[in-house]
């Protein structure tokens, strides 16, 4: 069983604010974010600093909810340390996403598991593998509520680099107004081919209102192994 500690999320920062040439402020951050998205700060929501352990080449990440015209989507920005003090670099798109909760900082070069089913609804849930050396990547869940009050939820693994990448991304529960849909209950990374894990996803369907007497469906396994330069399901 890997060992599984806190990490600091700090909406004031943290130690690598002492590293950046002159202060900064949450406003700073909110206008940097806005820059590097291409919105007006009042397009966004929900901002948080989350920040990475040392040695690596990104400092923090910042994670928020831009309101676009087509609906709200999610966005991650790498921030670097430079001469100027904070760099922030190209950000990655997390698309139809109202709600957003960072869930690890993980070393895909070691073992991993998750119990979906205890996050948070909402908020930050941050934690970490022991060991940050090798392939780091964070796992981020995205929300969606519909007009029609059902929602949905999708996992997504996201690399951390100056330009950072979608390494995958599944849709892990659908939920309908009356409650039925499907849900996901773990989620597992084990050692795979050229240091890259297979990633295992276990979910079920969830009867709806009114349809309580039938169980919910059986498990389903789902595997995905990366190729190329992202992952694909294999099952």
């Amino acid at each position: 069983m890997l060992a599984v500690c806190g990490f600091i999320v700090s909406l004031f920062f943290g130690s690598w604010q002492a590293l950046a040439a002159g202060e900064t402020t949450m406003s700073d951050v909110k206008a940097g974010f806005a820059r590097a998205v291409g919105v007006a700060p009042k397009a966004v929501r929900n901002l948080r600093v989350l920040e990475l352990p040392p040695g690596g080449k990104l400092a923090a990440c910042w994670l928020g909810i831009v309101e676009k015209k087509d609906g709200p989507e999610g966005a991650l920005v790498p921030v670097g340390l430079c001469k100027s003090g904070i760099c922030p670099g190209k950000p990655l798109e997390l698309p139809f996403a109202s709600h957003l909760l960072d869930i690890a900082v993980i070393d895909l070069q070691k073992p991993f598991k998750i119990d979906l089913s205890k996050l948070p609804q909402s908020g930050s849930q941050v934690i970490r593998s022991s060991g940050q050396k090798g392939h780091s990547a964070l796992l981020v869940r995205t929300r969606y509520k519909f007009e029609s009050e059902g929602e949905r939820d999708n996992i997504v693994l996201c690399s951390l680099e100056e330009k950072p990448r979608l390494l995958w991304e599944e849709e892990t529960r659908s939920v309908g107004a009356d409650g039925g849909g499907f849900e996901s209950y773990e989620l597992s990374f084990t050692p795979g081919s050229g240091g890259w894990p297979v990633i295992s996803l276990l979910q079920t369907t969830v009867p709806g209102m009114g349809r309580q007497p039938f169980m919910p469906g059986p498990p389903l396994l789902l595997h995905y192994q990366y190729k190329g330069k992202s992952y694909r399901r294999v099952d």
